[in-house]
């Protein structure tokens, strides 16, 4: 499961969180054949990140920061 990936906002926009999160997703693969992440529904940054990666919305859950 991954989860709290985070890009210092100095460092955003150019590829280092698309970057550490298939690489900490094909690490995950090689040791289970299925990956799973968690995000904040409102946080749609991280969701185009994840999506160019290749993940998608199976399930939702309502949650309270």
């Amino acid at each position: 499961m991954l989860g709290g990936i985070a890009t210092d906002p100095a460092a955003r926009g150019r590829g280092i969180a698309r970057a550490v999160t298939a690489a900490a997703t094909r690490a995950g693969l090689r040791e289970d054949p299925m990956v799973v992440l968690w995000m904040y529904a409102d946080n749609g940054a991280a969701r185009r990140v994840y999506e160019q990666v290749g993940y998608r919305v199976t399930q939702a859950f309502e949650s309270r920061r």
